[in-house]
């Protein structure tokens, strides 16, 4: 399989007469039909497994800017991801294992030389490295359950960040865990459905090598329930965070923010 993406983007900052600090010069960004490809093969080498690798480019235009107000060049990476699937118990149960590396350039960080003024610099080259597992399967004709253990690895590669040899992207954490089941009532009770799941991280940071923010691991817990009206029409309710437990989106050390405190969403369905 393969296929790609065709990009085209255009940028420009101007001051209003009067209001150009520091006599900044006017400055722009663009891209022209930019080609990002991708690529994968599946192998299907036994019964009930099969082997696949992918192959894909990075290419994002950033709105980030430094402190003459430059934009930052697009950031640009290669992704490779290789792993084996299995099928067991006619169908009942399905598990992967995957191997993935993510190597880029120029992610905006915030620029150490102006603490807290919302500049940023491109980093260097710097690389992830990671597996990841999953499961899915029937415990029962109505029992099903899900799973997911993703570890990952970060660092520089080049000299030309200050930051070199040290995780390049501690927003993302090294360890994540995800776990969900749901049960369907039986018998008469069958149009009634409950579910409920659980996601665990590691401790995230960012820095701007002035100052660290961190946000220490933590987990979330989940909790949902639907109710068949009719075969076109469905009820339910999503409890998310139902502990309401506070913690952090790091973008940067400038780009704080609260995550979702618990919610509620109630939604009706209609499938014809």
């Amino acid at each position: 399989m393969g296929g790609g993406r065709v990009t085209w983007y255009d940028t420009h900052t101007a001051f209003k007469p009067g209001q150009n600090p520091y006599d900044i010069a006017d400055s722009g960004a663009k891209s022209s039909g930019k080609f990002i490809p991708y690529a994968g093969l599946i192998y299907d080498f036994v019964r009930n497994y099969s082997a696949y690798a992918s192959y894909a480019t990075i290419y994002y235009p950033q709105s980030a800017t430094d402190h003459l107000a430059h934009v930052l060049a697009p950031l640009e990476g290669e992704q490779y991801e290789a792993g084996i699937k299995a099928e067991y118990l006619d169908g009942r149960l399905n598990a992967s294992l995957a191997v993935f590396q993510l190597t880029e350039a120029n992610r905006a960080i915030d620029d150490p030389r102006y603490p807290g003024m919302g500049y940023s610099v491109a980093t260097g080259k710097a690389r992830a490295r990671g597996v990841e597992m999953t499961a899915t399967g029937s415990i029962t004709a109505n029992w099903s359950l899900s799973g997911g253990y993703t570890y990952t690895h970060t660092r520089y590669l080049d000299a030309s960040t200050n930051a070199d040899g040290v995780g390049f992207n501690t927003i993302a954490p090294s360890h994540l865990f995800k776990l969900w089941t749901q049960y369907r009532l039986p018998g008469r009770l069958n149009r009634i459905t409950f579910g409920a799941g659980a996601n665990a991280t590691s401790a995230t940071a960012a820095t701007d090598g002035v100052g660290t923010v961190r946000q220490g691991g933590y987990a979330t817990f989940d909790l949902r329930a639907s109710y068949a009206l009719n075969e076109h029409l469905s009820a339910s309710v999503n409890a998310s965070n139902i502990t309401d437990k506070t913690y952090y989106r790091i973008d940067s050390v400038g780009s704080v923010f609260y995550s979702d405190p618990r919610q509620l969403i109630f939604t009706l369905r209609a499938k014809y």
